[in-house]
């Protein structure tokens, strides 16, 4: 664990939990230094008293603080002459910070030591509740090794070696229209920022011929036409509650600037081809979706007034402070989007201990722990529509595939009946039509991410 971690954890927990105080305590430690202990109290007055630092009263002789005006025994006026009278001085109180606070900041538990090196699977160390200060320390490690995982260039979904680009057969424009209508019915009434065009038409050209602020950029150009259009291809062929989800996402986007449209482009993307990828790629899109909660987070605490900053600033704005951020931290923490960032041309240099506080923060924030209830609950989905990150089929070949689980007892990603009570969250259980399909427990959920990325 690195230094710059143990003194936000530290923070953290001075501030009682309040990552808003704890943000205010880093800074207040970066510019104090620390007091001469050689240096008096008060300042010497030459008063009678001796040492400066007190005055004795003439009616009832109880030696009172030099800055006192009357006597705090007798109520006596000071005698010195008003030219060696110390003016008083309320005694100060530190401000907390009102930063509004930030929604669903995961409880943080005061962290175990994490041995240096890769990451270790730890055998039998599968939590069944949320770490706390009474969990085993394995518990710990093995949350705090994923999360060293998941929050490093290992783990960045951008970085893995392309597929051959398949070639996609352009949508006919007016089938382009009906896909979209038919999942956001609104759409024909959403304008963008400057109220000035419609959201529609700024998809239908993004799809031909991409984002103008990112022309500059060749490669980050052809990749967001690219990624547009398989966005397209592929949405075109799911169910209509996925359909909804990806294209409003995408819709809502273009009413804001073209930075945070070509960041969710290639989010949806990302776990749009990672459906045609292994259970590694598809977990990891939630990760990436963790991780984006996380930089919103991050940036509201940072900069509580930037969601309403306009034009007139933009690099105060958050998709360009966003963008900012991932230039600084984005290879160090495995996020997506380092080139299209550096495509944004009201992007600014992060100062290093800015950067470094944004590390501190994304790192007390992200929770490993979430990954795992967040792959519970969405595997354990029961609508027959359900709209799943990880296919439930590539987690049971997974299971199956002693080569690839390494170790993972394949039946434990069905539902079992003789489990003891509390496996399962609020003692959940599948349908009948979905007896044979995986469902997972929190201890289980938090074991396939062990045998995915630790061992």
């Amino acid at each position: 664990m690195g230094f710059e971690e143990v003194a936000a954890r530290c923070a953290l927990d001075a501030a009682g939990g309040n990552v808003a105080f704890a943000v205010d305590l880093l800074e207040e430690s970066s510019r104090t230094t620390a007091p001469d202990p050689a240096a008096p109290r008060f300042p010497s007055s030459g008063a009678e008293g001796g040492d400066g630092c007190e005055w004795r009263c003439a009616a009832c002789t109880l030696l009172n603080d030099a800055r006192a005006l009357r006597c705090d025994a007798c109520g006596a006026p000071c005698d010195r002459p008003p030219k060696m009278r110390k003016v008083e001085v309320p005694k100060p109180v530190l401000p907390v910070p009102a930063l509004p606070t930030p929604a669903a900041v995961p409880a943080l538990p005061k962290p175990a030591a994490v041995p240096a090196g890769p990451p270790k699977a730890v055998e039998g160390a599968v939590p069944t509740e949320p770490v706390d200060d009474n969990a085993p320390k394995e518990y710990h490690e093995v949350l705090h090794r994923l999360t060293a995982y998941f929050l490093s260039a290992a783990a960045c979904t951008e970085l893995a070696k392309p597929p051959a680009k398949e070639k996609l057969a352009k949508m006919p424009e007016k089938d382009l229209r009906r896909l979209v209508r038919g999942a956001v019915p609104d759409v024909d009434a959403m304008l963008d920022r400057t109220q000035s065009q419609p959201v529609m038409e700024l998809i239908l050209s993004t799809y031909k011929s991409g984002l103008p602020a990112l022309s500059g950029n060749s490669a980050v150009h052809k990749h967001t036409i690219y990624a547009t259009r398989f966005i397209f291809d592929k949405v075109a062929k799911l169910p209509q509650p996925i359909q909804r989800r990806h294209l409003s996402r995408l819709a809502v986007s273009f009413t804001a600037c073209q930075a945070e449209q070509g960041r969710v482009i290639d989010a949806i993307y990302g776990e749009l081809s990672g459906r045609d990828k292994g259970l590694r790629e598809q977990v990891l899109a939630l990760v990436d979706d963790q991780k984006q909660r996380v930089l919103d987070q991050v940036t509201h605490l940072l900069n509580p007034d930037a969601w309403h900053q306009d034009d007139s600033q933009p690099a105060q704005q958050v998709p360009h402070i966003q963008s900012s951020y991932i230039i600084a931290v984005g290879k160090q923490l495995g996020l997506r989007g380092v080139g299209a960032a550096h495509a944004d041309k009201n992007a600014f240099k992060v100062p290093k201990d800015v950067a470094q506080r944004v590390q501190q923060l994304f790192r007390l924030l992200f929770s490993s722990y979430e990954v795992a209830q967040t792959l519970l609950d969405d595997i354990n989905q029961q609508a027959p529509d359900a709209d799943r990150v990880v296919d439930r089929d590539v987690l049971f070949r997974w299971a199956g595939d002693s080569a690839a689980n390494k170790g993972f007892p394949q039946h434990m990603v069905f539902y079992d009946e003789d489990s003891p009570k509390g496996e399962y969250a609020d003692d959940a259980k599948p349908l009948e039509q979905n007896k044979y399909q995986p469902f997972l427990s929190k201890r289980v959920s938090m074991l396939v991410l062990q045998h995915l990325f630790l061992k």
